[in-house]
């Protein structure tokens, strides 16, 4: 018998037990690890954080921000959008401001939806800011299926 078999991303350990017909129990434990998903992006006109400084993207309220990003599982890019479980935004807060973290209903422009776009190679979400939102921050949040995240922030002008 086999037990202990997780797919989520972590440090794990299979055991497996088994008995022979003189009744024999032998056991072996193999310890394995489950890597996060490489996420890379968000790609222009995007700017990233990086891990000490946050980037603050200025945009206009009510104008539309294209989130362009990739997917790896090792070497294999993902392509499906049954990778990304969501896409969360949350005012939170200035950058010189008081904090709130509210998370807001994504917005795609047009009736446009993620995508993957076979020719860029890449996933795109169109996201609408929020009209009559001027000196206001928030924080996009991508969470794929594995629990890999990609946050950018912005302040809308």
């Amino acid at each position: 018998m086999v037990s202990g078999y997780v797919a989520a991303v972590g440090s794990h350990s299979l055991t497996a037990t088994a008995t022979d017909n003189a009744g024999n129990v032998s056991t072996a434990t193999l310890s394995y690890t489950v890597l996060a998903w490489n996420l890379k992006g968000f790609y222009s006109p995007v700017d990233m954080s990086t891990a000490t400084t946050t980037i603050w993207n200025t945009v206009k309220s009510g104008s539309t921000v294209p989130l362009k990003f990739e997917i790896f599982s090792g070497t294999t890019e993902l392509t499906d959008v049954s990778a990304i479980t969501s896409f969360k935004v949350f005012q939170t807060a200035t950058p010189s401001g008081s904090a709130t973290m509210d998370e807001i209903e994504l917005v795609t422009t047009g009736g446009t939806s993620l995508r993957y776009d076979g020719a860029g190679g890449q996933f795109i979400q169109n996201w609408q800011t929020p009209k009559n939102s001027a000196n206001k921050a928030y924080k996009v949040v991508l969470t794929t299926a594995d629990g890999s995240t990609i946050t950018a922030y912005f302040l809308l002008k």
